[in-house]
């Protein structure tokens, strides 16, 4: 778990010290461009990889990345394995091959999956908050210096 920490934050570090640089905006479709940060978390970009994953605000002076982990989450461990699935999967696999989509759809639903078919929510594993001295704290980022871009590569 520190680790992943480690990682996540020297990665936000790097990420934040490439804003200085900001450039004209680029017309590729990996290069998003946005006038202003996240004002909330509905508005941030999720970044990871299904199992890590961060909320990117966007800020240029001050920058909020929310950072989650699957690890943790609300509730307790509970074994969700669905003691019917492995009965049923020959039963599937015959009416898929079938060409019966809708009745394997079907008893796959009923046996196969987790036990309850909900899972917890995931919670917040913490926030880093980077403040970047000298640069001016322009909120509204009308300047093309304080514009912050993000690319894919």
């Amino acid at each position: 778990m520190t680790n992943i920490c480690l990682c996540l934050c020297l990665s936000a570090c790097l990420f934040a010290t490439s804003l200085g640089s900001a450039q004209a905006p680029k017309h590729s479709p990996l290069t998003l461009w946005y006038e202003q940060p996240a004002a909330n978390w509905n508005e941030a970009l999720p970044i990871g990889n299904g199992r890590i994953g961060a909320m990117v605000f966007g800020g240029v002076a001050d920058e909020r990345i929310q950072l989650n982990d699957d690890t943790l989450w609300a509730g307790s461990v509970k074994d969700r394995v669905n003691p019917k699935a492995l009965a049923a999967l020959p039963e599937i696999r015959r009416l898929i091959f079938e060409g019966k989509n809708e009745e394997a759809t079907k008893l796959a639903d009923s046996s196969m999956m987790g036990v309850p078919p909900t899972v917890e929510s995931y919670q917040t594993l913490g926030d880093i908050r980077i403040h970047m001295y000298g640069i001016s704290g322009n909120t509204d980022l009308t300047s093309s210096q304080a514009r912050s871009s993000r690319e894919m590569r």
